[in-house]
């Protein structure tokens, strides 16, 4: 009678059954035409760090081929499942590049690097996931009315990180409180030693 009921408890055990959503894995991206959204989670395996998104919230990558260095959030609609680079007034990004400063780069990567190395030099300190990190925030009067750029920026194994925020005064507040959720929602990995995946 025992083996019985341990051969009925075996076959109706959730870990064991193919319908048990945990067995299966669960993809947090989907592929457009143009780029990859992500929603509940976005992981980056190759720079060793994840970043939990707020329900309702949508980030925005690259598609494949290019490189995965992080993700853009679009402040207008947090929503928003289509995105433009030239839309970029209001946005969070989060960003990932080797400290590698004698090779080529793009001028979007170099730009990121030049305001991760200007917060460094001019910041103030912060942390980001229990790292130590500097903080910075700079605001320029435009045309347009002010202008603000706001990052925290961590180094981890030769690695810069950089969580950004480029908004205008009007808009501060609201998109300073979801600039500080995605602070929140950074988290680490252990980077790779070989081939990883964003599954």
């Amino acid at each position: 009678m025992f083996a019985l009921t341990a051969v009925i408890g075996l076959s109706t055990s959730p870990m064991l059954s193919s319908d048990n959503p945990r067995s299966k894995l669960k993809r947090h991206w989907k592929e457009t035409d143009s780029e990859t959204l992500w929603t509940v989670r976005y992981t980056n395996c190759d720079y060793g760090y994840y970043l939990l998104l707020r329900p309702g919230v949508v980030a925005h990558g690259s598609l494949p081929p290019n490189p995965n260095h992080g993700v853009i959030v679009p402040l207008e609609d947090v929503a928003k499942t289509t995105y433009s680079l030239g839309e970029k007034k209001r946005y969070v990004f989060v960003d990932a590049t080797y400290d590698a400063t004698d090779t080529a780069e793009s001028s979007s990567s170099g730009e990121k690097r030049r305001v991760a190395r200007s917060s460094l030099k001019d910041g103030y300190s912060a942390k980001l996931a229990g790292l130590p990190a500097v903080a910075s925030l700079r605001i320029e009067s435009t045309p347009q009315g002010k202008s603000i750029d706001e990052s925290t920026v961590a180094l981890r194994s030769g690695i810069v990180y950089t969580v950004g925020l480029r908004t205008e005064e009007i808009y501060r507040n609201e998109d300073e409180l979801q600039y500080r959720r995605i602070l929140a929602g950074f988290h680490w990995l252990r980077l790779p030693k070989g081939e990883c995946s964003n599954g």
